[in-house]
């Protein structure tokens, strides 16, 4: 039941990785935290297999395969664009593609790869203590990595011009990182942001 798997939902992590190359599709990724992970899986597995169905969108059958050590079901379209199921214990992972689930697995097994030990000091004294409803997070240098791997992928359709100049990728890498945060502390609910310009970050 769809309604009940919602209501053993604790947090939602979304985001997009660049494309490996498999595909001209960027890697769409969600993290699920959810007390009941492995029936999570089953009843999403389930609601996409239907949505297939009545879609009428083809798709190869669930297959299973082993990444890093997790059990990972899939399936496959023709345009290259797929859907990967993980459960982590409590952790469940949707993917559009392999590299996006495995960097997804790594990432979970390796702590200084994950969003919050990349947070800095200030948004970690934030968060700890209260009960995070939303950490928006933009990095612009990652953001134009995709931004160029995107624009690679489609060079054959649009016979090698940039989707933004120079100049304008300059100014978003300027930019640097953005947070916006809106947690649950005391009865009140508080909304903040910082950004973190690209001169101050290190590298």
């Amino acid at each position: 039941d769809l309604v009940k798997t919602l209501s053993t939902i604790n947090g939602v992590q979304l985001g997009v990785l660049p494309t490996d190359g498999s595909t001209v599709f960027p890697g769409v990724f969600l993290q699920i935290a959810s007390s009941e992970g492995d029936s999570s899986a089953t009843t999403i597995k389930s609601k996409l297999s239907e949505v297939a169905a009545q879609q009428g969108l083809p798709a190869t059958a669930w297959q299973k395969k082993d990444v890093d050590g997790v059990s990972v079901e899939y399936l496959l379209t023709p345009l290259g664009l797929g859907v990967f199921l993980a459960s982590d214990g409590p952790n469940l992972m949707i993917t559009s593609s392999e590299n996006a689930i495995k960097r997804l697995i790594t990432a979970r097994k390796t702590n200084d790869q994950s969003l919050f030990a990349e947070l800095p000091s200030e948004v970690q004294k934030s968060l700890t203590g209260s009960s995070p409803l939303l950490v928006a997070y933009f990095n612009a240098e990652r953001g134009i990595d995709l931004l160029k791997s995107v624009e690679s992928s489609f060079a054959m359709f649009t016979q090698g011009q940039e989707l933004l100049p120079k100049e304008q990728l300059e100014d978003i890498r300027k930019m640097g990182t953005s947070y916006t945060l809106a947690s649950y502390d005391k009865g009140l609910l508080n909304v903040s942001g910082l950004t973190v310009p690209a001169s101050q970050q290190q590298h």
